[in-house]
């Protein structure tokens, strides 16, 4: 119940010889006035699909009690790490929800569960690349992972959606101008 104080409504990244990469910290509602009252903690770490590859072939809800066990074990090690920086945290905890990249596998069928974005190689161009429009009604994508990669491909993809949505030859930068945002 009580907000996650001791981050002080910024994001944290601790460095561990654990986890690679880094444990990503933060507390959206130390930085987000709309949680009016109800607080969460946010930990991102980089984990390899090799860590779960072993049950790729189950299904969600059905999968092995090995595989929960790995979950919690993983939530168990990432709130102690954080709890050494911040003592605070742990008391306030009242419930965690984990996934891995089996879970992004599971909901977003990304390749090997990736959670940022897509491995960018050859293959993904042509017939098989990302595109603006897509099957779900009213959904339009725009980013690095769509059309090509970086910052130059989410120019791109940005452009080509706008494009589409507004017209071929439609002047962007007075389009946008005209727009009304709430």
């Amino acid at each position: 119940d009580a907000p996650a104080s001791a981050l002080g409504g910024d994001r944290w990244l601790l460095c561990d010889t654990a986890w690679p990469v880094g444990l990503y910290v933060a507390s959206p509602s130390a930085i987000d006035p709309s949680y009016a009252g109800r607080h969460c903690l946010d930990i991102l770490v980089w984990q390899d699909f090799a860590a779960v590859e072993g049950w790729q072939h189950t299904r969600r809800g059905f999968r092995p009690a090995e595989y929960d066990a790995f979950k919690r074990d993983t939530a168990t090690r990432l709130l102690d790490r954080v709890g050494r920086e911040f003592p605070d945290i742990r008391a306030t905890i009242k419930q965690s929800y984990t996934s891995t990249p089996l879970t992004n596998l599971d909901y977003i069928r990304s390749a090997r569960g990736a959670a940022m974005g897509i491995r960018q190689d050859v293959s993904q161009q042509g017939r098989r690349h990302i595109r603006p429009r897509n099957k779900t009604r009213n959904l339009f994508l725009a980013g690095q992972s769509v059309s090509f990669p970086g910052i130059l491909g989410a120019i791109v993809g940005a452009t080509e959606l706008c494009d589409g949505l507004l017209g071929e030859g439609v002047d962007l930068f007075h389009a946008l101008q005209e727009m009304q945002f709430p």
